[in-house]
């Protein structure tokens, strides 16, 4: 639904399914590719350095090494999935150029999605990713209440950690997801970044109808 939607903005908009952003030529044809997280940070490993595996990035200590190689900042209050969405981001994010569903995010990352049945150190999530911004961000809402409380309970850790954007209990949710919800899924797709990409803009303001200002008499 993702590529039908956006590859038939791109063709209206742009009258073709390749755009220039940035120097750089982007194809919207379909099909998409599709790549776990974990694996988009071994395919843009840099290539002079000894290349890591799936159970390295998921092991603390083996992990904590891999991000000081490629100087990545290791925040010591950070859980293992939240430094794994780290190297990502510092990684491969800006190596995305072509159109990309990056899935399989970690269970640590995505406090209100839904785990994977046959893995639960992940969650049914995934990022459309050109031009090396993200596009848009979708998953599975989590629907199990006694699951939602201890995601809850340990987002409340990370903040009195100082993590000022791990979320804080919600009592009347998990309360209502004790009534039942049917399995339940969502997507925000960024608009503003997809604008950019179609008409070359390097800053989201130049795309925004009413970006955020600067205060009159402020010189910074």
């Amino acid at each position: 639904m993702t590529e039908e939607l956006v590859t038939q903005i791109v063709e209206r908009v742009n009258g073709s399914l390749e755009v220039v952003y940035d120097g750089q030529t982007i194809n919207f044809s379909r099909p998409w590719r599709r790549l776990k997280l974990i694996d988009a940070i071994i395919a843009y490993w840099p290539g002079h350095l000894p290349r890591p595996t799936p159970d390295d990035l998921w092991d603390p200590d083996q992990l904590e090494s891999f991000m000081r190689a490629v100087e990545c900042s290791v925040d010591p209050q950070a859980n293992t999935g939240q430094r794994i969405g780290k190297l990502f981001e510092h990684v491969a994010e800006r190596r995305l150029i072509q159109p990309t569903f990056i899935t399989d995010f970690p269970t640590d990352m995505s406090p209100l999605a839904k785990r994977n049945e046959t893995d639960p150190r992940i969650v049914h999530r995934f990022e459309l990713y050109a031009g090396g911004l993200e596009l848009a961000n979708a998953f599975c809402e989590l629907n199990d209440p006694e699951d939602q409380r201890r995601r809850f309970e340990e987002q409340m850790v990370m903040r009195q950690r100082g993590d000022e954007e791990a979320m804080v209990m919600d009592e009347d949710y998990v309360r209502a997801l004790g009534y039942g919800l049917p399995p339940t899924a969502g997507e925000g797709i960024g608009v503003d970044r997809l604008v950019m990409i179609l008409t070359d803009q390097k800053s989201i303001r130049d795309v925004i109808l009413f970006p955020h200002m600067r205060p009159e008499g402020r010189d910074s």
